[in-house]
């Protein structure tokens, strides 16, 4: 019941927010400020009930962004490509329905995704099967990432070897099973207690190059790439509530977590550099 509450207040309050005006205003103050911000957005499951809704969702972000690669993301960082309010799609977890459903719909809009799997849950139950994994990678659509060994928060309650396996031995894992280079590592849950700074120094440790993080921030060429920005988006939400996900307004809410990520990313570099 207090969930229901909860979605309710929200949909109200997303709806204000369009009408009042402020939506617009705010969005426009961004993009006169930073005209080539990238938006990285996560996406978890998709299932067929949902399937019209995020449809609508991508209609809605195709007519405000222009949809780019990973490798162009990646681009992005060096300054060599010039698209007009890019953004990148990303999904955690490496969930069944992202091959039954969400693989198919990319097909259909030659639109490519960043899939961040848990090595430890490939095959278990609702998570995607290895073959479906390498399908969709064969596809060119699909690039994938690592997300943890098996979806653990990376809180201070984790060993320094607990913290090491499910961050460098993950990524060993996934490039020994796809024979692939992972050169991605994206934190799980996203609170303000899962991004120990034991992970970021197994990040350092790992030699990944590319994070993602789940605080809301438009995204530019000199942000750090190592704790890349990304905004959270459900498959059910109404259009209204999209578009106060992806507002200023609502980046706001992530200026604590930000910082935190910052300071840490900072300290495991000033490590790395100790040991050198």
């Amino acid at each position: 019941m207090k969930y229901n509450i909860k979605k309710l207040l929200r949909k109200v309050w997303s709806f204000l927010f369009f009408i009042s005006g402020v939506c617009f205003l705010s969005n426009l103050i961004q993009k006169l400020k930073l005209p080539t911000a990238l938006r990285v957005v996560n996406y978890h499951d998709l299932s067929y009930h949902e399937i019209k809704s995020f449809l609508k969702q991508i209609k809605f972000l195709s007519k405000r962004y222009t949809f780019i690669s990973y490798e162009e993301t990646k681009l992005f960082f060096e300054g060599k490509i010039n698209v007009k309010n890019p953004l990148l799609l990303t999904f955690d977890d490496g969930l069944k329905g992202n091959y039954d459903y969400l693989f198919p719909i990319l097909k259909q809009l030659n639109i490519h995704a960043l899939f961040f799997v848990s090595p430890g849950l490939i095959g278990d139950e609702c998570h995607m099967k290895e073959e479906e994994i390498r399908e969709v990678i064969k596809s060119g659509l699909v690039k994938i990432g690592c997300h943890t060994y098996n979806h653990v928060s990376m809180n201070d309650y984790l060993t320094k070897e607990q913290t090491y396996y499910q961050v460098v031995k993950s990524k060993m894992k996934l490039e020994e099973i796809f024979g692939l280079e992972i050169d991605s590592f994206c934190w799980t849950f996203g609170g303000l207690d899962c991004y120990s700074q034991e992970s970021f120094n197994m990040f350092i440790e790992g030699k990944y190059k590319y994070g993602f993080c789940t605080y809301s921030s438009p995204v530019l060429p000199s942000s750090d790439k190592r704790i890349i920005a990304r905004t959270n988006l459900q498959n059910d939400w109404n259009l209204f509530e999209v578009r106060y996900q992806l507002s200023p307004y609502h980046d706001k809410k992530f200026r604590k977590l930000k910082k935190i990520c910052e300071q840490r990313i900072a300290n495991a570099t000033n490590s790395q550099k100790q040991l050198m």
